[in-house]
């Protein structure tokens, strides 16, 4: 590291040890509880592990994980890079036109230094891929992140600016050169001429005691999936679910969402289950997939600008069962066409239960449009043996139908 730079990270470095002493003062977000109420409140603090401290109208409440669904909403990352992990996690790293290199990749370890968090070390194997250059567009956002969310085998590749794709192994970055292994021998590629890195290893499942419990984004576009939360005065302390690193000091400012994931004994969530059954009926010819945590396009799910880590992506006209192999009490979710659909689409949401083997109508939706507010629904449950979700067309055919059911999840 040259003096220049040892010098702007100095700096760097300080302006995030005193970053809680120049805080932001807290904002109003959407707050979703498990008993089905939602309301409008600031995250003020934590009060103990896993307990939220929100303010709404002068009035201090203490809310427990446990009784939460979600509190905000992920925000979008503006800019590269950012470095995805394996469980869904998205750290957008320091501007390198001002600090030079802020990733480094290792034969054991991948380096990201960080505004928000400063610097962060994770083993390789809980990174997915590195992005340098993110399209200007969401709906590309998008495509990119999934095609490297996606990627499972033990190869590196480099996904070149130009469309090239480059295949190897022993990828190394450092001093803005990476290097790399390939079938015809050693190979250096500037920095530059990178849209992304992905890193080759193959996923595994892991056990639910490794899986992250909550995540907590903020407002730059990072997710931290983290094993737990905890806090003092006006700031965080989060354990990260990948390799256990504790981050102090994180501004309680800057987090936009604290969402719960993962199983839960307060609730479930239809896209981490399997499902009975699916099918669709095209309108033409085109047959379209149930789609889990996505839209129907694969991309992040979104109404009215407000992006949603949890539901389900389906086009009209489809159906998908599920068996409730034990009792719940409801059935909620928020009925809206994805932002993908650009205020167009429109079609009816319908839920069916099997009680004793008999199927019935439990809810139908008024016509839900393109660009409408979502629609909470909360059906009960109580002695119901299925629950079928449907959506049908409403205008225009099946013209960009893209239904989304935001947080559908079975409550105990």
């Amino acid at each position: 590291m040259t003096l220049v730079r040892k010098t702007q990270f100095a700096w760097l470095l300080l302006a995030v040890l005193t970053a809680p002493l120049q805080a932001k003062s807290p904002e109003a977000r959407r707050l979703q509880m498990v008993d089905g109420l939602a309301s409008s409140a600031m995250l003020v603090g934590i009060a103990d592990q896993g307990t939220l401290r929100l303010q709404a109208e002068d009035t201090e409440r203490l809310v427990p994980l446990e009784e939460l669904v979600v509190w905000g909403a992920p925000a979008e990352a503006q800019r590269a890079p950012l470095v995805l992990t394996v469980h869904g996690g998205i750290i957008v790293a320091s501007d390198p036109t001002i600090l030079g290199p802020v990733v480094r990749i290792e034969r054991r370890q991948v380096q990201i230094e960080t505004d928000a968090l400063a610097m962060l070390t994770f083993a390789r194997q809980q990174v997915q891929a590195v992005v340098f250059q993110l399209p200007a567009d969401l709906p590309g956002q998008d495509r990119l992140l999934r095609r490297l969310a996606d990627w499972q085998d033990d190869k590196d590749q480099l996904l070149l600016s130009n469309g090239d794709v480059l295949s190897g192994a022993d990828l190394e970055l450092a001093d803005d050169v990476v290097r790399m292994t390939t079938s015809t021998g050693p190979l250096e590629v500037e920095l530059a001429q990178l849209m992304a890195i992905r890193l080759g290893h193959v996923k595994r499942s892991a056990s639910a005691d490794d899986l992250p419990k909550v995540m907590i984004g903020l407002r730059n576009g990072t997710q931290l999936p983290a094993e737990s939360v905890a806090g003092t005065g006006n700031t965080l302390q989060v354990k990260l679910a990948e390799g256990g690193q504790t981050l102090t000091r994180l501004a309680v400012s800057e987090v936009v969402l604290v969402q719960p994931i993962g199983n839960r004994p307060e609730y479930h969530y239809l896209s981490d289950l399997s499902p009975l059954s699916y099918r669709h009926v095209p309108y033409w010819t085109v047959v379209w997939p149930l789609v889990a945590d996505r839209n129907v396009l694969g991309n992040r799910l979104r109404c009215r600008g407000r992006g949603y880590l949890k539901g389900l992506g389906m086009h009209s006209a489809a159906r998908v069962a599920y068996r409730l192999d034990e009792p719940f009490t409801r059935f909620d979710a928020e009925l809206a066409i994805d932002d993908s659909a650009a205020g167009k689409g429109s079609v009816v949401f319908r839920v069916y239960l099997n009680r004793d083997g008999k199927w019935s109508e439990a809810y139908r939706s008024p016509v839900v449009r393109g660009g409408d507010a979502a629609l909470p629904v909360s059906v009960d449950l109580t002695g119901a043996q299925g629950i079928t979700l449907m959506v049908e067309f409403a205008e225009r055919g099946d013209e960009l139908d893209h239904a989304n059911w935001l947080g559908a999840r079975l409550v105990r």
